[in-house]
């Protein structure tokens, strides 16, 4: 299982990693880590949306299949800047549509 706030970490990782290496010296390895970086929040913005929900997925399942739960831990997603600046406002303000009670 991979949850949410796991990705942005490593996101959010491999981006200040990227930097580090830069400013040290280290352009290739820092570039690299950036252009890794970049790639893993377009996969993780294509496989974590949840468009009906408006909203981000917990967590995909061992066969990639998104985990349909709202929570709390795509506050860390945001806080990180690997959600895409189109579904940052709808994550923030808890946008996702009203369900009818489970009865």
């Amino acid at each position: 299982m991979a949850t949410c706030e796991v990705q942005a970490y490593i996101y959010a990782a491999k981006q200040q990693m990227a930097y580090a290496m830069m400013l040290t010296g280290h352009q290739i390895e820092g570039w690299r880590l950036l252009q890794e970086a970049n790639a893993l929040r377009r996969r993780f913005n294509d496989r974590f949306w949840m468009p009906d929900e408006r909203y981000i997925a917990l967590a995909l399942d061992g066969n990639k299949r998104q985990v349909k739960s709202i929570a709390s831990n795509a506050g860390h997603c945001l806080a990180s800047g690997v959600v895409a600046a189109q579904h940052a406002g709808d994550v923030a303000a808890g946008r996702y549509p009203a369900r009818a009670p489970a009865v």
